[in-house]
């Protein structure tokens, strides 16, 4: 990688507070105090292997170690944040490494080739100028090996979002005739409710209770409130009627070793059942506090049923892929707000729609962090000042009046003008697009304007 490419990326690696010697790295090389030198590394660990470190001329790394000058091109790196619909942007990045002395198709070919897709794989920005000098600018996962030609490998690398593709609740959350040989047959196949936040029909109506239940067992009129152990059932409701006796509130756990919460009634109940409860807590018994904050609702998800699969017991912590400092600092910003969230899910969704899900209800923002994890954030719309052309509207009774008859101020608003001798009009137009996040494309809205002469 040659200096002459430093700057472009620099752009992106000074804006982020993801490792604790960024500004070290990057300010010996944009200062000229060290060289900048680009190093990729195979993580070959889980297959008992010694790992391998390229870069575009030998170098020797005080913290990685050797790298082998063998990488003849590196592909573009691009971090980019969700637009409006919340769905989180790919980083995907291939770099070309000459492999003369057949050591990559050896292993490509090998008795691992099999395990290859999946392992770490590392980028570096290294510099002889820091201690600490290895920097990473990125962490993923390996996607491909291949052979555009002789001798050279193309090594094709993502952000690990493949857990994100696979529909949740993770696991064996779905109820099937092994936990619940006796429910109804058309609930077979529906994953058990995910339940955070506060549910309280007396703030809103009389009846019935805002939360369904599924009935799981015909034989002992077992009806499934959700996975897990909810903090407390407020109230039962049968046919829209609170009922206060002849039922009880049971925790189980199924032949898998999964957890569930039902309400029993000691007779079938004469009508649909509904309650009000109180979600997931913070321990996962029950006894702690209830999670209302909406980023720590959405980091308790992510963590214990889209990344990882939690069965009972005490809740799993913040899972790897997720990025804790931004959690942290998203749960003060709701804290000062005041903003409490709820969040009840009856559906198999995947890992994206999750994300996607929690984006667009608030309005925030998520996006790849340089250390492979996932991020998100507030979309600071207040705090973009828009530089760009103008266009002026006379503070006086009278027609609409341009600077210029056709004039565009990139990708924000279209004025057109244009006189229509058979209608002795000038017909305009004023095309608006929604000014809010740099990069987000709007569905543009059309306002006709017509001024007569």
């Amino acid at each position: 990688m040659t200096k002459d490419r430093l700057p472009k990326n620099c752009a992106v690696l000074s804006r982020a507070a993801d490792v604790s010697d960024a500004s070290d790295v990057i300010a010996a090389i944009a200062g000229g105090r060290g060289i900048a030198v680009w190093g990729l590394r195979l993580d070959l660990s889980s297959l008992g292997l010694d790992d391998m470190l390229f870069s575009t001329s030998s170098y020797f790394s005080a913290a990685r170690g050797q790298f082998v000058g063998k990488v003849k091109s590196w592909g573009g790196l691009t971090y980019s944040v969700s637009d409006r619909s919340g769905s989180l942007p790919g980083v995907v990045t291939r770099v070309m490494v000459n492999d003369h002395d057949r050591a990559i198709q050896a292993l490509d070919s090998g008795v691992h080739r099999n395990r290859l897709k999946g392992i770490p794989v590392y980028q570096y920005l290294m510099t002889p100028a820091v201690a600490g000098d290895a920097l990473k600018v990125f962490v993923g996962v390996l996607v491909s090996i291949g052979w555009p030609e002789p001798f050279v490998a193309e090594i094709e690398m993502k952000c690990n979002d493949e857990q994100l593709q696979m529909l949740t609740p993770n696991g064996g959350w779905v109820i099937s005739r092994t936990n619940w040989p006796n429910a109804l047959p058309e609930h077979f196949g529906k994953p058990a409710p995910i339940l955070y936040g506060r549910y309280d029909a007396s703030l809103f109506q009389a009846a019935p209770g805002l939360i369904p239940t599924l009935l799981v067992d015909t034989v002992t009129h077992r009806h499934l409130i959700s996975a897990g152990v909810p903090k407390s059932v407020i109230r039962v409701y049968v046919a829209s009627v609170v009922v206060t006796t002849g039922f009880s509130v049971e925790t189980l756990v199924r032949p898998d070793g999964r957890t569930y919460t039902v309400v029993k009634f000691a007779a079938a109940p004469a009508g649909e059942v509904t309650v009000d409860v109180e979600g997931y807590e913070a321990v996962g018994d029950g006894s702690g506090a209830l999670i209302t904050n909406p980023a720590t609702q959405w980091a308790h998800r992510m963590s214990n049923f889209v990344l990882a699969d939690w069965t009972g017991g005490a809740w799993l912590s913040t899972h790897s892929l997720v990025d804790s400092a931004s959690v942290a600092a998203n749960a003060a910003i709701f804290g000062l707000m005041g903003a409490k969230g709820r969040d009840y899910d009856d559906e198999m969704r995947t890992g994206d729609d999750v994300i996607a899900r929690f984006c667009k209800s608030w309005r925030w923002h998520c996006g790849w962090t340089l250390l492979g994890t996932i991020a998100t954030a507030r979309a600071r719309v207040e705090g973009v000042q828009y530089v760009g052309d103008t266009w002026r509207w006379h503070d006086e009774m009278g027609p609409f009046v341009l600077d210029r008859e056709t004039f565009k101020t990139p990708g924000r608003i279209l004025a057109q003008q244009s006189f229509s001798p058979s209608q002795n009009a000038y017909l305009s137009s004023l095309e608006v697009q929604d000014p809010g996040i740099a990069g987000d494309v709007q569905d543009a809205i059309d306002f006709p304007l017509v001024a007569e002469q």
